[in-house]
């Protein structure tokens, strides 16, 4: 685009390594995943919400289909079963990601 380089580039320093997108995009797509497995794991765990409600709540929070939902829970089965061992609560999961509600009082979403 003109100009940028000019107005953005030379002026403004970025932390993010833009020269490998397609390894930034993985860490990120990796990370999505990653906060949606814990999220599973509280509707689930804390909230006590059925599985098809907790697929909902899902859908509604990361804009994704349940199909997307489960294929990438199936891959992160490990990490939801250590939290499950591991009785984390919702203080950990509010340090890891302080922008979500762990409140634990999510009642099942209407459709």
């Amino acid at each position: 685009m003109k100009g940028e380089k000019a107005l953005h580039k030379d002026l403004i320093k970025t932390s993010i390594d833009i020269t490998e997108p397609g390894r930034l995009r993985n860490s990120l797509k990796s990370r999505f995943y990653d906060k949606m497995a814990c999220r599973y794991y509280y509707l689930s765990n804390i909230c006590r919400l059925r599985y098809d409600d907790c697929l909902l709540q899902l859908t509604l929070e990361f804009d994704i289909t349940p199909t997307t939902i489960i294929k990438h829970l199936t891959k992160r089965l490990g990490m939801v079963t250590e939290m499950v061992e591991n009785q984390v609560s919702p203080s950990e999961l509010k340090k890891r990601y302080p922008w979500y509600d762990w409140s634990g009082s999510l009642t099942p979403p209407k459709v």
